[in-house]
C-alpha cells in the first residue's frame, strides 16, 4: 500500500471513531404537551407546544425516541407504521 492510501485509510478510521463518540453522548427524550416530539434532552425543558391530542399520537407507544441517523426522532418500527396506517 502506498503512503497516500495509508493516510486516507487512517483518516477514515479516525473520523469514524470521532463520529461514534459524538453520537453516543446525545440522549433523546419525548417532549411537548402530548409527548409528541422527540428532542435532545438538553433542549426538552425549553420546548413549548400547544396542548392538543391527535389520534396518531397513540402510535408513539409502538416507537422509541432515540438518536437515529444523526438526529433525535421516533423510530419507525413495523408496529408504529401499522398503527399510523390504521389512523389515516
Amino acid at each position: 500500500m502506498n503512503k497516500k492510501w495509508g493516510v486516507i485509510l487512517l483518516s477514515l478510521i479516525l473520523l469514524n471513531g470521532c463520529q461514534s463518540n459524538i453520537d453516543s453522548g446525545i440522549k433523546c427524550v419525548p417532549a411537548g404537551c402530548s409527548n409528541q416530539l422527540c428532542v435532545n434532552e438538553d433542549k426538552a425543558g425549553g420546548i413549548v407546544t400547544t396542548c392538543e391530542y391527535r389520534e396518531e399520537y397513540k402510535c408513539f407507544e409502538f416507537s422509541n425516541c432515540g438518536y437515529i441517523d444523526g438526529e433525535c426522532k421516533w423510530e419507525e418500527t413495523p408496529e408504529y407504521l401499522e398503527c399510523l396506517e390504521g389512523v389515516n
